[in-house]
């Protein structure tokens, strides 16, 4: 359950792009990782940021999931990550971090418990 994408970048997206990527984001992280989107949380936010020392576009998505995190899933999840990125927030994938978190449930509230 739960997986969570976090997104910052320094793209400045307009309401139109901004909803555009998230939905897609949502629907194709969701997707990759065989969990329902029902639980997909996606955000965006916008910020100055530098990679390799030089400005330009740049992206950093940390991605947690209560399983389904891992070697056989990431390079998939990744490829479909930049792509999404590249295509809406015009990032290439080689100016983007992507981190991979498997937490455990008990490290996530919801509904005031947790998973």
């Amino acid at each position: 359950m739960m997986p969570s994408l976090i997104v910052t970048s320094t793209a400045d997206l307009d309401k139109a792009a901004e909803d555009a990527f998230l939905t897609e984001a949502s629907s194709a992280v969701a997707s990759g990782l065989g969990k329902p989107e029902s639980y997909m949380l996606v955000s965006y936010t916008r910020s100055n940021m530098r990679f390799g020392g030089s400005e330009g576009p740049v992206a950093f998505v940390y991605l947690a999931s209560i399983g389904k995190i891992g070697p056989d899933t990431n390079p998939k999840v990744s490829a479909t990550i930049s792509g999404l990125v590249e295509k809406h927030l015009g990032v290439p994938s080689d100016r983007c971090y992507i981190q991979f978190v498997d937490s455990p449930g008990s490290n996530f509230g919801y509904r005031g418990g947790t998973f």
